[in-house]
């Protein structure tokens, strides 16, 4: 999997709040509607601050849609989407990365 940074590719929805080495904390915002560039994100734990339902579109074409509630935690392991936003309210996400 080639990294293609989320804060580069897409810096009006993702924003580097803290990094320490290995270690990096991301805020994620998308409006109702938006969605994002295509991008990556190393093991990560995503915390839905505002949740909402996104539907994510992978890398292979698929795509999976869900509703995350406020307060929702989210694990994943390393790797490359596009996030959009198909709810009615935006969305705000702190995403904690391990590189």
């Amino acid at each position: 999997m080639a990294y293609i940074d989320p804060t580069e590719v897409a810096p009006d929805n993702y924003k580097t709040v803290w990094e320490d080495g290995p270690r990096r904390v991301v805020e994620m915002r998308l409006k109702a509607g938006e969605i994002d560039t295509q991008h990556s994100h190393p093991d990560m734990i995503a915390y839905f601050v505002k949740g909402g339902r996104i539907k994510v579109h992978l890398e292979n074409g698929e795509s999976t849609e869900d509703e995350f509630a406020d307060g929702a935690v989210l694990p994943h392991g390393p790797w490359t989407h596009t996030m959009e936003n198909v709810g009615s309210s935006d969305v705000f996400v702190i995403i904690f990365e391990t590189k």
